[in-house]
């Protein structure tokens, strides 16, 4: 009996493995994106509930399925005995590195659900999104994200999708996923703004302000994941900066929007009601746009930097792109703050703020940069 079960398994691996796979896959990680995006405002419009609320099961649904299916394909591979040079071997388990990657990833935020709810119980109410729970959930998520994009630029070099119109597709698809690693690294930093740009140390009984916090976060690895993506396409490395931006812009409206339309659908069926209302695109943090926003002109530089130097070693453009990334964040955050009005800072603070976000976007640009050229490579 085991062995009919086994042969379906492995004819499914093969069917699914590929593009169909990866779509869905893809598709699964937006879903779950969008999921936590409703759960904070959940919390935030309602207040602490029941682990079982629509926004959990849409998320860890997406978590789940993605781990089955990244289970179905290391057992399928395995069973099958593939190739050495298809697959990546671990522990005598066969599959494509990238699953093997968003299988870790997924099996983080799985373990993360149940911790997350002990913490609650435990200490109560979040002051921060930066409890350990949190932490390990979001850095599952993006592992698995990581794993999607390693498997998507190995898919990617295959000769069997080498038309432009499959190029195309891929190129977004990978700007998708790409945005999305951006989207869970500033949905997360955004609440370091509250110790960054406000400095009111009076609120805060965990820890105390540091003016560079917000700068350290996001010049290090949303500059690390956009010059990566700067790298990992050649022949279109100018243009996949910008779609990933562009993304991310319309991934940070696409969830204000349908944690609306959940809030609408859900709240009649439901004992719940709102403490306050729910104001699509401009409710509760705008700190989540502020900290997109300010990555439009870093951006823009970049792909100036990427179109001049295409003949560029990659610890070059490493360098360069890091520093001008940290530098002209750290820029933006001293000379916005009188447009927000926020307290001034002194001479010392300013040189903290300039130093420390432009060597994390100096690590952030070297690692990205290396990266990025490891995946243009990379077929397994």
């Amino acid at each position: 009996m085991a062995q009919p079960i086994l042969a379906r398994l492995v004819t499914l691996t093969r069917s699914v493995a590929g593009w169909p796979l990866l779509v869905g896959l893809s598709l699964l990680a937006l879903v779950g994106a969008i999921g936590n995006a409703w759960d904070l405002y959940w919390h935030i419009v309602i207040g602490r509930d029941t682990f079982w609320i629509p926004p959990h099961a849409m998320m860890y649904s997406a978590v789940a399925l993605s781990g089955l299916a990244a289970a179905v394909v290391v057992v399928g591979d395995t069973a099958r005995g593939a190739a050495d040079g298809e697959v990546t071997t671990i522990l005598g388990l066969r599959a494509p590195l990238g699953i093997f990657v968003l299988g870790a990833g997924a099996l983080q935020m799985v373990v993360s659900a149940p911790f997350d709810d002990w913490w609650h119980r435990v200490y109560g109410v979040d002051v921060t999104v930066w409890s350990p729970p949190h932490l390990i959930g979001f850095s599952g998520a993006i592992t698995m994200l990581s794993g999607l994009i390693i498997a998507v630029c190995a898919e990617r070099q295959r000769p069997l999708h080498a038309r432009p119109g499959q190029q195309r597709a891929v190129f977004w698809l990978l700007a998708l996923l790409f945005a999305l690693v951006v989207r869970w690294i500033t949905f997360l930093n955004s609440t370091t703004l509250q110790l960054s740009w406000q400095l009111r140390e009076a609120e805060y009984a965990v820890a105390g302000p540091w003016a560079p916090w917000w700068g350290l976060w996001a010049s290090l690895f949303i500059g690390w994941t956009l010059v990566a993506s700067a790298r990992c396409w050649p022949g279109r490395q100018a243009r996949l900066p910008l779609a990933v931006l562009g993304l991310v812009l319309v991934l940070r409206a696409l969830e204000f929007v349908v944690s609306a339309v959940g809030f609408a659908l859900v709240l009649p069926w439901g004992v719940q009601t709102l403490r306050r209302p729910f104001v699509p695109l401009f409710d509760w943090d705008l700190g989540l746009w502020v900290t997109t926003l300010v990555l439009v002109l870093p951006t823009t530089v970049l792909v100036a930097l990427t179109k001049a130097g295409r003949a560029w070693t990659t610890l070059r453009f490493g360098v360069v792109a890091g520093l001008v990334w940290g530098g002209l964040l750290a820029l933006q955050f001293l000379l916005l703050r009188p447009v927000f009005g926020l307290a001034s800072l002194d001479l010392l603070t300013h040189g903290q703020v300039i130093l420390v976000a432009t060597l994390a976007g100096l690590v952030g640009g070297v690692v990205g940069a290396a990266q990025g050229d490891w995946l243009a490579r990379f077929r397994r």
